[in-house]
């Protein structure tokens, strides 16, 4: 039996299908290798966790506000809509969407940083302390490590699969900004 498509009903009177989960997930996922690729160009090292995350966030903004959805989102036919009018999002309104989408990133790409960064330092400092275990030591971290990325992990999937939650098939973002993903008509 087939799971009936949630509905949204708008002030003006219209209503909108709300994105299915699984589309969702796709086209964040075919943004995510975009602007992955491309912030490969960009940022090196421990900045590039960062530096995809802010890439992701203006890239949303810009492609939300200007299109109202990102080429991921084109790809499987879903995008973002003001919550309450239905209608195409504002550059202030996107802007905020963008700053709520980074903020949700921020706890995993600030755990990947903390992480390439404290690597970097040990074996730079085993390497000028002439140490031979720097050679013997492979890309390995820290317990500490392991689990700020995982607690960042975890923060960061929870604000993105809220989705799976909330009635209105919101991100923490889609939330803060006001705003719903929607099918394409």
């Amino acid at each position: 039996m087939a799971k009936a498509l949630k509905t949204i009903d708008f002030s003006d009177g219209t209503q909108g299908v709300l994105a299915r989960d699984l589309p969702r997930l796709g086209g964040f996922l075919i943004d995510s290798i975009l602007v992955g690729l491309v912030s490969e160009f960009i940022a090196r090292g421990a900045w590039s966790y960062l530096g995809a995350a802010l890439l992701l966030a203006i890239y949303c903004t810009v492609m939300v506000a200007t299109t109202g959805t990102t080429l991921g989102g084109r790809a499987v036919g879903i995008h973002a809509v003001d919550a309450k009018s239905g209608k195409k999002l504002s550059w202030a309104q996107s802007a905020k969407r963008g700053l709520g989408y980074f903020v949700v990133l921020l706890p995993a790409s600030l755990a990947q940083y903390w992480s390439q960064t404290h690597l970097i330092i040990h074996h730079a400092v085993l390497q000028l302390s002439g140490s031979t275990a720097f050679v013997a030591t492979t890309k390995s971290y820290s317990s500490v490590d392991l689990v700020l990325m995982l607690v960042g992990g975890i923060l960061s999937a929870a604000g993105l699969l809220w989705v799976g939650i909330d009635k209105q098939k919101r991100t923490w973002y889609d939330i803060f900004a006001k705003t719903v993903v929607v099918e394409l008509p």
